[in-house]
């Protein structure tokens, strides 16, 4: 009696030692790929959206500096033409600046900051982040 006691037991620990069949770690395998590609995509899209926030960020940031020089240059040269084209501001940051009258005694200046991701050295229209303008009204 004993004795088969003892032999059921051992039977019953071999079978709990088999690990497990191919067939289980194959579909195991698939349903975690199946749990992971959702969220390797979702990593993806968002570094790619804080990718576009730092680039805009990092625009504003220049067209305000670059409006603010601008205002303060107008102070003592109130008639220099402050316009110019693909003026590169580093890290391949480009700046467009348009220059235009409105009377005699005001204008208006545009700031046009983007990435050039084409590295063309050339602001496309589609690589335009932020544009900021301001009036410039004459000191007298």
């Amino acid at each position: 009696m004993y004795r088969g006691l003892i032999h059921n037991s051992i039977a019953r620990q071999s079978r709990c030692r088999r690990g497990f069949t191919l067939t289980e770690v194959i579909v195991a395998s698939t349903l975690l790929l199946l749990a992971i590609i959702p969220i390797l995509r979702a990593m993806t899209g968002s570094y790619i959206a804080s990718q576009n926030i730092k680039r805009k960020t990092n625009s504003l940031v220049m067209a305000q500096a670059r409006i603010e020089n601008i205002t303060a240059s107008s102070v003592y040269s109130y008639s220099q033409n402050f316009s110019e084209s693909d003026t590169s501001l580093g890290d391949s940051y480009l700046c467009d600046v348009s220059d235009s009258s409105v009377t005699q005694d005001l204008r208006k200046i545009v700031v046009t900051v983007g990435f050039d991701s084409d590295h063309d050295n050339s602001l496309d229209q589609d690589e335009q982040l932020i544009s900021l303008s301001t009036l410039l009204a004459k000191r007298i």
